[in-house]
């Protein structure tokens, strides 16, 4: 049925959002340990990094909450329950978790805006952008 295709569908994106942000969080530990690779360009990765890192779990949380919610819903067939709250159902947290998610996402391109100006300057021989 379409639900069970949705429902994988989405299983497998927090898989992917998972492995994302391991391999991340490992590229950002490895980043932050060498100090060889403390220059302007590693810098600028990082930084998109950590705007990727703060969209991947804002989204992460967004689907864990829906998941565990509707579960919920679909275990609880008395009409008399309540019906879950989860953040979709909160106005306040889910505008919260919208604005976090456009800061992440604003950001994630304002970095690699940069990070194309800086290859951009380098290939030139234009001024050195200094962070």
């Amino acid at each position: 049925s379409k639900i069970e295709i949705a429902r994988r569908t989405r299983m497998l994106e927090i898989f992917g959002l998972s492995l994302s942000l391991l391999a991340l969080l490992i590229s950002l530990f490895v980043f932050y340990y060498f100090r060889s690779l403390r220059n302007p360009r590693t810098r600028l990765h990082r930084h998109l990094f950590i705007a990727v890192i703060i969209q991947v779990v804002v989204r992460l949380t967004l689907y864990i909450d829906q998941f565990i919610v509707r579960s919920k819903q679909l275990g609880d067939k008395s009409p008399d329950q309540q019906d879950a709250q989860g953040i979709d159902n909160t106005p306040i947290l889910c505008e919260a978790a919208y604005i976090c998610l456009e800061y992440a996402r604003t950001a994630m391109f304002m970095w690699m805006f940069v990070e194309g100006l800086y290859l951009h300057n380098m290939i030139t021989g234009k001024i050195h952008i200094r962070f």
